[in-house]
This record gives structure tokens, sequence and C-alpha cells, in this order.
């Protein structure tokens, strides 16, 4: 599977979740889900996304919210991204989706900033390096926070 096809179905998953849990007034007690998966929490997802429960949404408002909350623009801007900041944006999209708290998300990005400082900083004081450095620093700060 692709990472935009990842998206694609994360953004029906959202979905699907979303209405299930509005049919149940948001009470996550209350919803009885059909499939084993991890579901989203959507108080998490929407509170990352500055969007209100109680309007309703379709597919392309789902599919711009998971753009969102991986930290993009908007959906055109994370299909037109390389594969690994799709990667690192799956990522976030994954801790945000399983409820973690936003602001470890936020301290994995400070620390993620300050290893590729450390990592990549030249004599002059300069950043050089590339999507998939990013991505293994990624990989490697999320396995420490979730380990």
């Amino acid at each position: 599977m692709t990472t935009i096809e990842y998206y694609k179905q994360q953004a029906k998953l959202l979905l699907k979740d979303y209405n299930l849990f509005k049919e149940n007034n948001f009470n996550q007690n209350e919803a009885a889900f059909d499939e084993p998966q991890e579901h989203f929490d959507i108080n998490n997802v929407f509170s990352k996304a500055n969007k209100s429960k109680n309007e309703s949404i379709t597919l392309m408002n789902a599919q711009h919210i998971v753009a969102k909350i991986s930290d993009f623009k908007d959906w055109n801007d994370l299909l037109h991204s390389s594969e690994p900041q799709r990667e690192i944006g799956a990522l976030k999209l994954n801790a945000y989706k399983i409820g973690m708290d936003p602001n470890i998300i936020d301290a994995a990005e400070t620390l993620v900033s300050h290893e590729l400082f450390a990592e990549y900083v030249d004599d002059e004081g300069n950043l050089n390096y590339t999507d998939d450095e990013e991505l293994e620093m990624w990989k490697h700060v999320m396995k420490r926070l979730l380990l």
C-alpha cells in the first residue's frame, strides 16, 4: 500500500468513526464498533485540526483533517509532498489517532529538530539533511517515546 492509499483509507476510517461517534452523541462508551481496528480519538483529532465536532463532515473534509493533523497545509500539499514527508506525516497521524497527548507529539517535533541540528549542522551553522534522513530521525524519536 502506498502512503497515498494509506491516507485515503485513513480519511474513510475517520469519516466512518466520526459518523458513528456522532450517532452516539460523542459518547465513546455507547459506540459499538463492528471491526477490530484502531479507531480515531475524535476529540484529539478534531482539536488538532481546529474543527468543531458538531459540524457534519464529508470525505473531502475528512481528507483535509487527515492532512492537517499530519502537518500538511491541506490534502493537495500532502499529495505533492515527498514520500518520506508523507511517512513522517503518517507517524504524526497515528499518534493523534490513538489519542497521544499533543504535548508529547510537540515534544517529539522539538526533539527531532534538536537531533537534526546536532547531526547535520555544518561549520557555518547551515542545516543540510535529506527527507529520508529526517524520516529516520522521526522513526528513532517516536520509537524512543513509545517504548
